[in-house]
């Protein structure tokens, strides 16, 4: 790596583009998001005999003009950002990571040209440091401890330690544990993008805090030989406690209201995840998870919206390498999830399956054609959305989307790879 390396990219995202006459009429309803984005970072290796120091450093650039029927959600953010980091290998077994960091972050929102103070401050600057240490114990045994002191001037210093410990008893079988804490300040009308469609009125009910995690996972890796296959498979369990979430309350008529929880949430669950690499050309995976996902609000436990609590994912890949062709057939299951309460409408969704396939045909090394099917089984969410005749009404809502809009797709297309 070269002393100095500098990466930039930049560029522009348009969403739902209606005609410029109409953006932000009431005539007729549409979502118009125009997002002008810039980021350029680097790495310079400090030239300091037999020790690895470097300073990383990053600017990006964010605007967003964008309107939700006739509202108008203008917004403008910039981050500057550096690591001083010391990267120390004392030896095989031993490494040791020290650093420290500056951001400096300024955000500018205006909701109908009404500035947004909720959930965000206009200029944030905000030091802090890190340290990181890897112990290698033995073949089979190795920890990981790591601690992040963040200074904000609202909040104080905010303590963030995490461990991990990784055990391989065997080539073929992994255990590794992980827990830490998590802080975030929460960029309402950036992170919500619910609160800015539909004709709720959204309502910040307090100051908002930010949001604190405590979690801890497990996960267990078997490698499983079969023949001359191998089959991989995973198997996961977590515990995420949450204090301070802002959770939009859809209980209130014509509103969306946020404030922070009182009381807690948890995310827990379970998932098992499987891949089956053959010699030949067959190869499949699938997933399935078990989660428990509800908040409890001045003692009672209630479901989370939109939190199933049960999923899979599945993928099937076949190639026929004498006439270069492959198929492909992928696919998720979703099940029941709770959904924001509405006279004549169910607040349960139901179990569905969206499943797509492709067939690709190579012409040669560099060119394929291809022909997909989305939506193999034509599943469309019945009622997506309340009073589509009526989008400036108080009865239109966009908040019960649950799953596909789109039925069955026939796209047929031409691949090209360029050296």
């Amino acid at each position: 790596m070269s002393p100095l390396s500098i990466y930039m990219k930049k560029e522009w995202v348009v969403l739902q583009v209606n005609t410029r006459a109409l953006r932000g009429s009431d005539l007729v309803y549409g979502e118009f998001i125009l997002t002008n984005r810039f980021a350029a970072l680097g790495t310079y290796d400090l030239p300091i005999p037999t020790q690895d120091v470097r300073i990383d450093f990053a600017y990006s650039y964010h605007d967003q003009n964008s309107y939700y029927g006739d509202y108008h959600y203008a917004a403008n953010q910039q981050v500057y950002f550096t690591n001083l980091i010391w990267d120390k290998k004392f030896s095989y077994n031993r490494h040791l990571l020290i650093g420290g960091t500056l951001r400096y972050d300024q955000l500018e929102q205006t909701f109908d040209g009404q500035r947004l103070e909720d959930g965000s401050e206009d200029n944030r600057f905000i030091p802090g440091i890190f340290a990181q240490y890897d112990h290698i114990f033995s073949s089979a045994w190795r920890g990981l401890v790591g601690l992040r002191v963040d200074h904000y001037t609202e909040h104080g210093f905010i303590f963030s330690p995490r461990a991990n410990l990784k055990v391989s008893p065997t080539d073929h079988t992994t255990f590794r544990i992980n827990a830490g804490t998590g802080f975030r300040i929460v960029n309402l009308f950036t992170e919500q993008h619910e609160a800015l469609t539909g004709s709720r009125r959204v309502v910040v009910t307090e100051n908002l805090k930010p949001e604190r995690s405590y979690n801890i996972t497990a996960n267990i890796n078997q490698i499983i030989d079969i023949g001359y296959s191998v089959l991989n498979v995973d198997f996961d369990i977590w515990h995420t406690y949450f204090t301070n979430q802002i959770i939009p309350d859809y209980n209130h008529a014509g509103e969306i209201r946020y404030s922070n929880l009182n009381g807690h949430s948890v995310s827990r669950g379970v998932s098992l995840s499987a891949a089956h690499n053959f010699p030949g050309p067959f190869m499949y995976s699938m997933g399935i998870t078990l989660q428990d996902v509800y908040q409890k609000r001045n003692g009672i436990k209630e479901p989370i919206l939109f939190s199933p609590g049960f999923s899979g994912v599945f993928s099937l890949s076949y190639d026929i390498e004498s006439i270069w062709m492959s198929l492909d057939w992928t696919g998720q299951i979703t099940g029941k999830m709770k959904l924001p309460e509405y006279e004549g409408y169910a607040d349960q969704s139901e179990l569905y399956t969206e499943q797509n396939l492709k067939i690709a045909k190579k012409l040669n090394r560099k060119l394929q054609i291809y022909m997909s099917v989305k939506n193999l089984f034509n599943y469309t969410q019945e009622n997506p959305i309340i009073a589509p005749d009526r989008p400036f009404s108080n009865d239109f809502a966009t908040d019960r989307v649950f799953g596909p809009m789109q039925g069955r797709r026939l796209l047929i297309g031409i691949r090209y790879e360029l050296d």
